[in-house]
């Protein structure tokens, strides 16, 4: 079935998703627990509860206006290996940085349309990432 926008654009036949402000940042808390469960998977190991986790929602025009964010350019191309989970429906990447370990960078993609990144820090750092 064919996506059009309120304002009658087309979107194409692929499933859209549109959340409202109060939405996402239930979904950012859905992010932090997930990247909290898949750390422990991948670390073997809690993530400490003095760690911060600082997500975005990318979407094009997130994308189009911000070509030059580093953490774009540290998250794209250089992230490693994709997982998935649930079937393909949720696939994520993640690389720890090689100057300072306790910092990762997380991004996750669900039903290959809606990404998010993460970089995850310890609380003492947290100037560095407002």
């Amino acid at each position: 079935m064919a996506e059009v926008t309120k304002g009658n654009i087309y979107l194409g036949d692929t499933p859209v998703i549109i959340l409202s402000d109060d939405k996402i940042v239930r979904f950012k808390n859905v992010i932090e627990k997930m990247i909290r469960g898949i750390y422990r998977q991948h670390f073997d190991q809690i993530l400490p509860n003095n760690y911060r986790i600082l997500s975005h929602m990318l979407d094009d025009a997130y994308l189009f206006d911000n070509l030059d964010d580093p953490i774009l350019k540290i998250v794209w191309p250089k992230v490693g290996k994709t997982y998935t989970v649930g079937g393909e429906r949720v696939q994520y990447r993640y690389r720890i940085s090689e100057e300072q370990e306790e910092i990762s960078v997380w991004s996750i993609l669900f039903y290959g349309r809606v990404l998010m990144y993460a970089i995850v820090y310890p609380e003492h750092m947290k100037e560095q990432f407002k």
